[in-house]
């Protein structure tokens, strides 16, 4: 119920997807390559990434605009090289 609240209040989401490639709530399947970009296709203008999450500076900037933007943001924090 949140999302529809949010909306309706003109409160853009915000999220953020830690992903590291397997679905760890049902046994940490692999998800193949691409999947999440296929799901996500729609959402191209919000979506910012974290391609290193060891790196603050970056993790902050992309929070930061993510955090400021009158517009929904997807943020993809990618672990699965690590």
């Amino acid at each position: 119920m949140g999302l529809p609240e949010a909306l309706q209040r003109g409160i853009p989401p915000k999220t953020l997807v830690f992903y590291n490639g397997k679905a760890e709530a049902t046994g940490g399947q692999l998800i193949p390559e691409g999947i999440l970009e296929n799901i996500l296709g729609g959402y191209n203008k919000y979506l910012r990434y974290i391609k290193d999450p060891q790196n603050c500076h970056e993790i902050e900037t992309v929070l930061s605009e993510a955090n400021y933007s009158k517009e929904m943001r997807i943020v993809i924090a990618d672990y699965k090289n690590l």
